[in-house]
């Protein structure tokens, strides 16, 4: 394996997906530190990615196969590099759920020698492309992303998600702290309300009462974050909860300011979104609120598969589920997520308090 040059890799998922595959690129670099590392995203994560420390370059690729043929660019771009360059050592495809893109088709046509995968390709051209499948189980997203090294005959030294791997300029929190008024005598919690999942967003009251308890029993002052088109709700959430208790960076940050966003705070609670991974990627504990019953183990499993990684965490779960859902909440809407109640929230935000897992250090 020591002949490899060349890897790519084909995530054409979401920013959280990207993040939980972090430690493979960065084991890869660690085993092969002369290989070069390409990425293939979905266009809106290209700016992000770019900043990785591990990665040589990243293009964009549509994700849909009805859309397949305004990849042509990148297509073209692909046949250009393997003639010059030579062809890919090895080609992996990290996504464990079955996979609906034309990843296969872009690793065959970048000439990868090899391709590694775990799913199998539901139709098109790429069901009848040569690939090696892992066999699947049933664990972390990072463990998963990193069992491919042992397809190649090495082993992660480093386990870990940190937030250097994601971005390799400094990450200070010190940008922030003016627009926050933020005062080292105060003590800060992220939260996140808003996913693009409609099943997974709860309702504005909850958040306002926990955010008021938070700042009348322990004195935090919640750091609301989200896009712009978050701004409705997280306003909304601001006007209604008690004076001082919470400021907003919503559609204040891009991607790339999340990881020193991240520095602000002591830990993290709500929707099951990129932002979960990375106050993960920070140290800070989470508290998580799923719309699936307990128990799920599913490809959008928040206890399994997806839950914040290597940190103190508890994961909300609905009390019970509304027909017609059974274990995976369907919606329509917020529909199972709505049963978990304010209370049920702050306690577990209480549970990890009392355990002393909280800091209040900023970097």
């Amino acid at each position: 394996m020591d002949r490899i040059k060349r890897f790519l890799i084909i995530r054409l998922d979401e920013i959280g997906d990207y993040i939980l595959t972090a430690p493979l690129l960065r084991e890869l670099k660690r085993n092969f530190p002369e290989a070069e590392i390409d990425l293939i995203v979905k266009p809106s994560l290209i700016g992000f990615v770019s900043g990785s420390p591990y990665v040589s370059r990243v293009w964009g690729a549509e994700v849909k196969r009805r859309k397949l043929l305004r990849n042509w660019r990148l297509f073209l771009i692909l046949l250009l590099r393997r003639m010059r360059c030579g062809r890919y050592g090895i080609a992996i495809l990290p996504r464990p759920s079955p996979d609906r893109s034309c990843s296969r088709l872009l690793a065959w046509i970048a000439g990868a020698e090899k391709i590694l995968a775990y799913s199998t390709s539901l139709a098109g051209p790429d069901q009848w492309i040569p690939t090696t499948l892992l066999q699947k189980e049933n664990e972390h997203n990072v463990s998963s992303n990193l069992r491919f090294l042992d397809s190649l005959g090495i082993h992660a030294y480093d386990a870990s998600l940190h937030l250097k791997d994601l971005w390799k300029d400094e990450i200070s929190a010190d940008q922030w702290k003016s627009r926050i008024c933020w005062s080292s005598d105060r003590k800060y919690a992220l939260c996140s309300p808003c996913s693009i999942s409609e099943i997974k967003n709860w309702g504005k009251e909850n958040y306002c009462e926990v955010i008021r308890r938070l700042f009348t029993e322990l004195g935090y002052v919640t750091i609301l974050t989200g896009s712009q088109d978050d701004s409705g709700t997280v306003d909304w959430i601001c006007a209604h909860s008690p004076q001082g208790s919470c400021v907003s960076l919503c559609g204040k940050t891009e991607l790339g300011d999340l990881p020193s966003v991240m520095r602000l705070g002591s830990f993290y609670f709500g929707a099951d979104t990129s932002a979960v991974h990375f106050a993960a990627a920070a140290g800070l504990p989470c508290v998580v609120l799923t719309p699936h019953a307990h128990g799920y183990e599913g490809w959008l499993s928040a206890e399994t598969r997806f839950c914040p990684w290597q940190v103190p965490c508890r994961i909300v779960t609905p009390p019970a589920r509304i027909p017609p859902c059974g274990m995976e909440c369907r919606g329509p809407g917020s529909h199972c997520i709505t049963g978990i109640s304010a209370d049920t929230v702050f306690e577990s935000i209480l549970e990890l308090y009392r355990a002393g897992s909280f800091s209040n250090e900023t970097y």
